[in-house]
C-alpha cells in the first residue's frame, strides 16, 4: 500500500490557503517475465507558500528537494527551471 505524508493530506488540502503539492515520490522498480513493475512507496506532499500563478508556479518556495535544485539552478543559471543542470553537476 502506498503511504501519504502527512497521511491526512485531504483534509489539509481544505484548510490550505494555496493548496498541496507532491514534493517527493519513491517506488519501487521490479522486472519479471519481461515486464517492468513500478510500485508507489510513499508520496510526500508539501504546502504551497506562495500563489501558484506566479511566473515559477511557486515551484522555488516548496518545501521539497527539487525545489532546493531549483533555487540553486536560479542562482547559477538564473533559470528556476534548469533544475536539471544543477542535478546533472551534482
Amino acid at each position: 500500500d502506498i503511504r501519504f505524508i502527512p497521511e491526512d493530506i485531504a483534509k489539509k488540502a481544505e484548510l490550505s490557503y494555496f493548496d498541496w503539492r507532491e514534493a517527493e515520490s519513491v517506488y519501487t522498480f521490479s522486472k519479471g517475465g519481461g515486464r517492468l513493475e513500478i510500485t508507489p512507496v510513499f508520496k510526500r506532499f508539501s504546502e504551497e507558500n506562495t500563489p501558484p500563478t506566479l511566473y515559477n508556479h511557486g515551484f522555488e518556495n516548496m518545501d521539497s528537494v527539487g525545489a532546493l535544485y531549483s533555487r540553486a539552478s536560479s542562482h547559477i543559471f538564473g533559470d528556476w527551471n534548469a533544475c536539471g543542470k544543477v542535478m546533472g553537476l551534482a
